[in-house]
């Protein structure tokens, strides 16, 4: 039986609890954005493995932080600590499937200033670059990323996209430049003092700065426990702001306008100097797929997978439904190059094939069911299995979201086989 590590079972069995406290009490604490004091709060404790942690919710304002947060020297050794293995495997999972592209481009390309686009961007906390990708290619601008930990190097090599690994405060010191827009996509929460890192973005800017973040107010029992999780993500995220906390922020910062967009249980707090304009979801979806068209023309195998991974996905959209023949095949003739015979039901070396052909497997199993071939269906889901059970076994960090679909893959092959 395949067996996976103790935290990817954690995390995909949701083997964790949280206890909700209407009044929890504590030393002393600083809300980390709107900088109240207090010591009794509404909070939550959760548990997963040997850890227990608990936070507090702001009452002037409804923030959240953690009891315990990071000092500046752990948070530095933590993301600037080289660890070989796990970039590149996390940079394979990143780029291979485009991971987060929408909500990057909702931060890069959601608003703008009215009758212009912006002309040139920081990207701070660009992790691998994705986003500078997103700003060649589909937006045509000229942006640079920041990165201090060994993300950006990989980033450089596979994107080939300008990133400078340092913090802001240090490009800053050494760069007058101030750019149209400063974005920070996942940034913010990470930091023991949010609002220096927000004082630093607007300092850099010349028009606006943006940051998506887990708003505070999507930590509820009412929010499914997956994305519960997922905004928690104890150890990583140390604060979450609360709309409240994000305009007491800009008061004292003195920033003229404030527009706040929520995503589910995230948001995207955008801080200006003249009025913006939202963009519309068609707007979005195109910067998408040109930015997914780029990676097929490039040198790199794993980027080029994650191209094609990306607009798979959005040929379910009726605006790109057209295409779905055209790359599906495309995809099909890759996987034969590699691995002959894995689209018939021949057999085949599933080590020899992209880390998430899998996804290309069971979407093109979909098609064929869609077209009532059977046989082509099977063939194409037992391959996409073979291929996440290697997964399990040899990379198991990266067969999180192959679990997702395996219990539908077993399934539906069952009931292929049955009525045989």
């Amino acid at each position: 039986m395949d067996t996976l590590e103790p935290e990817v079972v954690a995390m995909v069995r949701e083997s964790y609890t949280i206890d909700w406290h209407e009044r929890l009490t504590s030393a002393s604490l600083d809300c980390p954005y709107c900088l109240a004091r207090f010591d009794t709060a509404r909070g939550l404790t959760l548990r997963y493995g040997d850890e227990v942690l608990s936070g507090a919710f702001c009452p002037d304002c409804g923030s959240f932080r953690f009891l315990d947060l990071l000092d500046d020297a752990a948070l530095s050794a933590k993301y600037e600590a080289p660890q070989p293995a796990l970039i590149e495997a996390m940079g394979a999972y990143n780029i291979g499937i485009g991971v987060s592209l929408a909500a990057t481009l909702d931060c890069l390309a959601g608003m703008a200033p009215a009758g212009r686009e912006f002309k040139s961007v920081l990207d701070v906390g660009c992790g691998f670059g994705f986003s500078l990708l997103a700003c060649r290619e589909a937006l045509r601008v000229q942006a640079v990323g920041l990165e201090p930990s060994p993300s950006a190097a990989l980033g450089q090599r596979l994107l080939r996209v300008p990133i400078e690994q340092c913090y802001l405060a240090d490009f800053q010191a050494a760069n007058a430049e101030r750019f149209d827009l400063v974005s920070a996509n996942g940034v913010v929460e990470h930091v023991g003092d949010p609002v220096d890192l927000v004082r630093q973005m607007w300092a850099a800017s010349q028009t606006a700065i943006s940051f998506l973040v887990p708003a505070a107010e999507g930590l509820s029992p009412e929010t499914p426990a997956p994305r519960l999780f997922a905004c928690l993500a104890p150890k990583s995220h140390l604060t979450m702001m609360s709309e409240a906390g994000a305009r007491r922020l800009a008061a004292r910062l003195e920033v003229p306008h404030v527009d706040i967009v929520r995503r589910g249980e995230l948001m995207i707090v955008w801080f200006s100097r003249e009025p913006l304009l939202a963009a519309s979801s068609e707007r979005l979806l195109d910067l998408a797929v040109d930015t997914a068209l780029a990676c097929l023309a490039s040198p790199e195998p794993t980027v080029r997978d994650g191209g094609l991974l990306r607009l798979l996905v959005y040929c379910g959209q009726p605006r790109y439904a057209t295409w779905n023949g055209l790359l599906q095949g495309y995809a099909e003739a890759a996987l034969e190059s590699l691995a002959p015979g894995v689209t018939s039901g021949a057999d085949f070396d599933p080590a020899a094939l992209p880390v998430f052909a899998y996804v290309s497997l069971f979407t093109g199993a979909v098609n064929r069911i869609g077209q009532g071939d059977r046989v082509g269906c099977l063939a194409r889901l037992r391959a996409a299995r073979r291929c996440i059970r290697l997964l399990k076994q040899t990379t198991p960090l990266l067969a999180a979201h192959a679990l997702v679909i395996e219990p539908s893959i077993e399934r539906t092959i069952a009931h292929l086989e049955e009525s045989r």
